[in-house]
């Protein structure tokens, strides 16, 4: 497996239920984001709910799902794991996304901040 060429860019907003991401406790998150697309990847405005768990040892295990409304009005459904890492500016990990037919395996470099905004980068998994 190889990573290939950047596909897109996104940048968003997380509410969290409670307000907060707490150790040893699952958190239901939603979030909505803009994704700047690449090449041929389409732009568009990005929705989704999920929930996220802060475990003892500083790592953060998230799944979510949702979808992505281009531009031109298509929507696609899509479903994400992410592995991160607690540290003082925040959240920091690897996320995988399934659901596009044309990239069968996206993985995005994720980083959430204490402000609750997150920007991720996403390259194709070949």
């Amino acid at each position: 497996m190889a990573l290939g060429g950047i596909l897109f860019t996104e940048d968003g907003t997380l509410v969290f239920e409670g307000n907060a991401l707490k150790e040893g406790v699952t958190t239901n998150v939603s979030f909505t984001s803009r994704v700047q697309g690449v090449g041929n990847f389409p732009s568009g405005d990005n929705k989704g709910q999920g929930t996220m768990t802060l475990n003892p040892d500083g790592t953060v295990d998230s799944s979510c799902e949702g979808e992505l409304t281009t531009a031109q009005g298509q929507v696609f459904k899509w479903k994400s794991r992410e592995k991160s890492k607690k540290n003082d500016g925040g959240v920091k990990g690897v996320e995988r996304v399934t659901g596009f037919s044309q990239y069968p395996q996206i993985v995005m470099d994720t980083e959430m901040f204490p402000n609750k905004k997150f920007t991720n980068t996403a390259v194709e998994w070949k």
